[in-house]
């Protein structure tokens, strides 16, 4: 295994190269606080724990479970089988209820200090994005649990019209077509390659098959993790992503672990090079190699194979990462053919085994280490609008960067429902009441 002597070095000058440009807490053109500034709003958003301390609340939370708050906009019908809906309706039933209720205290704001949460992790896609494509215009951005942000949706108009009415400002009524919901999120899609769903065809749709259909026709390259009952299940998922025109890692892991290099061949098979995302036919997701114990190992099961498009986690051997000779070995399929390797990091929540960790952190401690998530030992939600943890996203993609990666796919967007469950927008607040 290469290991990560220099890594450090390279994540010092990274803080340097990108921490700057994901300093969006300061007020800078386009940046959350000057936007606030120009709502004639506090600057509710850099420091609101700090402001949640000072108003008697304690914002740090322990013993929320991020799986109970997938939300999206699926229609919880389409693309399921038959058979298959008897067995998630439990389930599902389940995980709704629990998106109603998010397991922790809800904090009950004034809308000038309830941060838009999903123009916050917008602003952060599109500003990485802008660092990556000014070193190297070809590298690929996935976003995986973002498919919330590609439409305004009706909390942000709402929250506008919130805040407008609590500012005395003119109120446009969120159901007018004038605050624009489902309207395209521009910005953020020309940031974005392409999008990372779970359990499209074998579970829960995070999407609906319409608006499946509209970010098809977007030019997007969709992609769904699935984990089905049975090979017959991952057969017709497989049936029903090719219709959709989506490309799909399915397996039957009844943990949904991603943890294993397939050895069937890739469907379809792909003889040519591919140097980009739309040139992509089959795609393998591996985020623990644990199993492997050596980076040699991985490097020579993923050689073996003939996928079009490797996503993985650059410590997914543990906390050394791949060196840069690791990554360009991955880089060709098993006939010769070149292939894409994305590298894949949460932007969203911290992790105890991530490079990072400090051994004396702890919940608030730094301050954007905000609740814990329940059934995931040493994950932590994250303030990720705080500029010291945009540092530290900042360094990590630039280390990436550097390791010579074709991409990234930017995880853990999904954490938007959390924060959205604990901080409701207040129903009298349009009003002024």
């Amino acid at each position: 295994m290469t290991a990560c002597n220099n890594g450090r070095a390279r994540r010092g000058i990274a803080v340097l190269a990108l921490g700057a440009v994901l300093a969006l807490g300061a007020a800078g053109p386009g940046s959350p606080a000057r936007a606030q500034q120009d709502e004639g709003l506090p600057l509710g958003t850099s420091n609101l724990m700090d402001q949640l301390r000072d108003m008697g609340l304690t914002p740090e939370q322990e013993g929320m479970d991020p799986q109970g708050l997938e939300g999206g906009s699926g229609s919880g019908g389409g693309g399921l089988l038959d058979r298959y809906l008897s067995d998630r309706a439990a389930e599902d039933a389940a995980r709704r209820a629990a998106a109603n209720d998010p397991g922790e205290p809800v904090l009950h704001l004034p809308p000038a200090l309830i941060p838009d949460v999903r123009h916050e992790l917008r602003l952060i896609v599109q500003e990485l994005a802008r660092y990556a494509r000014q070193r190297d215009p070809r590298f690929a951005i996935l976003v995986r649990g973002g498919a919330p942000l590609v439409f305004r949706s009706e909390r942000e108009a709402v929250l506008e019209a919130a805040r407008a009415a609590a500012a005395g400002r003119p109120v446009v009524p969120p159901d007018s077509p004038a605050a624009g919901v489902g309207d395209p999120a521009a910005g953020f899609l020309n940031a974005v390659d392409g999008l990372m769903l779970d359990g499209q065809f074998c579970g829960e749709p995070p999407v609906s098959d319409e608006a499946l259909a509209e970010m098809a026709a977007m030019n997007l390259v969709l992609i769904s993790i699935d984990h089905c009952r049975d090979p017959d299940t991952v057969a017709e998922a497989r049936r029903l992503a090719d219709a959709a025109g989506v490309m799909i890692h399915a397996d039957t892991d009844p943990d949904g672990r991603l943890n294993t290099v397939p050895p069937e061949r890739p469907r379809p098979g792909n003889a040519a090079n591919v140097s980009g995302l739309h040139q992509v036919r089959s795609v393998m997701v591996l985020e623990d190699a644990g199993a492997f114990g050596d980076s040699s190992l991985i490097v020579g099961a993923l050689r073996d194979t003939n996928h079009d498009l490797v996503i993985i986690d650059p410590f997914a051997l543990g906390d050394i990462a791949f060196g840069r000779e690791d990554v360009a070995a991955m880089k060709y399929k098993k006939l010769g053919a070149r292939r894409m390797v994305i590298a894949s990091f949460d932007i969203a929540m911290a992790h105890e085994t991530a490079y990072y960790w400090q051994p004396d952190w702890t919940l608030g401690d730094p301050r954007w280490l905000q609740a814990t998530a329940r059934g995931r030992p040493g994950a932590y939600f994250t303030a990720f609008w705080d500029p010291a943890w945009k540092s530290q996203i900042g360094a990590f993609f630039a280390a990436i960067m550097d390791l010579g990666y074709d991409g990234i796919m930017l995880d853990g967007l999904d954490a938007l429902h959390r924060w959205e469950a604990i901080m409701p927008v207040p129903e009298t607040a349009m009003s002024g009441q």
